[in-house]
């Protein structure tokens, strides 16, 4: 995703140099508590670090699926969180507009899955928690 902003101009290579040396400072600082060291050294630490990674993992997982060819992870406000494949991200939020939308139609305490059927490909749309996931297919 980073990629795909600085391919788009929306940060520069010189913001994303400032970013990281602003991460390692942080990680500098943390390393001269021992408390937050301790802290961190909980179990739950490796996910805070390597969330995104598990996601990329997960996201990965699901586009290497037969038929499928993209995959969105979209919040509830209609944010794109993670993408892989080609989609368009401008899309997120009328997806989880229709994705609203479709949840009224029946009074039901349950997640719908809501299919968007085209001649030659299909989305499903899923949400868990706070999350509503988007999986591009073609049809065979």
């Amino acid at each position: 995703m980073v990629a795909e902003f600085l391919r788009r101009g929306l940060i520069s290579n010189n913001a994303l140099t400032n970013g990281q040396q602003a991460f390692e400072n942080q990680l500098t600082i943390l390393a001269d508590e021992p408390a937050i060291v301790n802290h961190l050294s909980a179990p739950y630490a490796e996910t805070i670090i390597y969330m995104e990674k598990v996601l990329e993992d997960h996201l990965s997982s699901l586009q290497s699926q037969p038929g499928v060819t993209a995959v969105q992870c979209i919040d509830l406000d209609g944010l794109c969180l993670a993408s892989k494949g080609p989609t368009n991200e401008l899309s997120c939020g009328l997806l989880s507009s229709v994705y609203k939308h479709a949840q009224n139609v029946e009074d039901v305490d349950d997640f719908p899955v809501v299919v968007i059927e085209q001649d030659s490909s299909s989305v499903l749309l899923c949400r868990f928690d706070e999350v509503l996931t988007v999986i591009h297919k073609t049809k065979a």
